[in-house]
């Protein structure tokens, strides 16, 4: 790798902004869960295939795409969520229920079925209509939220109408 591929892609710039490893430990501890939910979905972008180790500032401009959408949702209950979409579909959510981090949802696969996309973490759900995605993001699909307890689930959030979208 040339120095001029080294210094398009980042890595000296990183480098020279963070020079001591004090500094790095300090960024990351106070920016873990941010680099968390980045990290997860980059590596879902790429076992996904859609982005490639060599293009990975290409494909993450043009297949992850961040959206905000506030919903206000049945009992005055009010309900945020920062969608990330990889290629058009959600990927990860970061919730708010009533203005209290809910958590940091991941696209689950095992609850995910042909009517369902299920983002969760631990017991918390977020279940989306399967054919949500980015282009239609806009119009009133049905979003529900449920925590698992051991005996049954509890629906925190249903019938949400958007509210607001960017």
């Amino acid at each position: 790798m040339s120095k001029d591929t080294i210094f398009k892609k980042g890595v000296i710039p990183f480098l020279i902004f963070f020079k001591q490893p004090k500094m790095v430990k300090d960024f990351l501890m106070k920016n873990n869960r941010m680099f968390s939910t980045v990290m997860k979905t980059a590596m879902t972008a790429g076992i996904m295939g859609l982005v490639s180790i060599g293009n990975v500032a290409q494909a993450s401009s043009s297949n992850i795409t961040p959206l905000y959408v506030s919903y206000a949702c049945q009992n005055k209950v009010k309900l945020e969520v920062s969608y990330v979409f990889v290629g058009g579909k959600p990927m990860t959510a970061t919730v708010k229920l009533n203005r209290k981090p809910a958590g940091v949802l991941e696209f689950n696969s095992k609850q995910s079925n042909e009517d369902t996309r299920v983002l969760s973490y631990k017991k918390t759900n977020l279940l989306l209509d399967s054919g949500f995605t980015l282009e239609n993001s806009k119009e009133n699909v049905s979003v529900m939220l449920t925590k698992d307890t051991k005996k049954t689930t509890n629906i925190l959030a249903k019938n949400c109408e958007i509210k607001e979208y960017r």
